[in-house]
């Protein structure tokens, strides 16, 4: 005689099987909106205490929101404007003088290249398809897709510096009154801790960029501006960013000699 096992769903979990199967779906498929939400509040929560210092100074949130986000695009903009003379001459000299293993690498003949600069032109043109319709109209939508993620970021990160109770307005309207309370302190706490950690991000980065630039010039080695603003960005990734940069600048002074690249490795 065989046993025989029944398995009986009832209604109602059949119903919530569907429900949250339909909300996994819809996450999935604005998975973008969802990141552009998370980084909007990360930027907003790292602005944040700025714009509280000038709201009570008397200047409304939303002047001062944009007074934030001007201040930050000129400093951006006079870096770069400063910088990038001295980095271009820097990445000449850099791609002038490791051209050979540069080549090796992206698979291209460097003696049937006129100069360093047909290496880019050759190679973008095998990631731009241009002219080869569908997949031209698939790079466009892409990229667009890529410009309104970042405009929407930037729109959320106002907004929320503008009402910046807007979020937490919002969880109290949509959850249950037993949990209203706990949520809600999280995710204020989390915000919190998320607008610290951006905060000190590019204070590190930029005082690891300035320092690795400086220690670098000190030691010799060259293209040590460059290297101290690979040295800044990977900073950003944890243990594997200042591994990489370190690698780099060893190789670049052990092409100066093996003396040099042990100091570069002690600092």
């Amino acid at each position: 005689m065989s046993d025989k096992m029944q398995i009986s769903i009832s209604w109602g979990t059949f119903w919530r099987l569907i429900f949250m199967t339909a909300v996994a779906a819809v996450l999935f498929l604005s998975i973008d909106m969802l990141l552009a939400v998370f980084v909007g509040i990360v930027i907003s929560s790292a602005l944040d205490p700025f714009v509280s210092v000038l709201a009570r100074l008397k200047i409304p949130r939303v002047l001062g929101a944009v007074l934030v986000f001007v201040a930050i695009l000129l400093i951006f903009a006079g870096a770069i404007y400063s910088i990038t003379p001295v980095l271009v001459q820097e990445l000449n000299a850099f791609l002038e003088q490791f051209f050979p293993v540069i080549a090796h690498w992206v698979n291209v003949d460097p003696l049937k290249l006129s100069n360093i600069y047909d290496i880019s032109f050759e190679k973008l043109a095998e990631f731009i398809p241009l002219g080869r319709g569908g997949e031209f109209l698939q790079f466009s939508q892409s990229v667009l897709g890529n410009v309104t993620l970042v405009l929407a970021v930037f729109a959320i990160s106002f907004y929320l510096l503008v009402d910046h109770k807007g979020v937490e307005r919002f969880l109290r309207e949509i959850l249950p009154d037993r949990y209203e309370g706990p949520l809600t302190e999280i995710f204020l706490r989390s915000r919190d801790k998320l607008g610290y950690w951006l905060q000190a991000q590019i204070l590190l980065s930029f005082f690891i960029g300035v320092s690795v630039a400086i220690g670098l010039y000190a030691l010799g080695v060259e293209h040590a501006l460059l290297l101290g603003i690979i040295a800044g960005i990977f900073e950003i990734v944890p243990f594997v960013g200042p591994v990489l940069t370190g690698t780099i600048s060893v190789l670049v002074a052990m092409s100066q000699s093996s003396t040099l690249g042990i100091y570069t490795i002690i600092l």
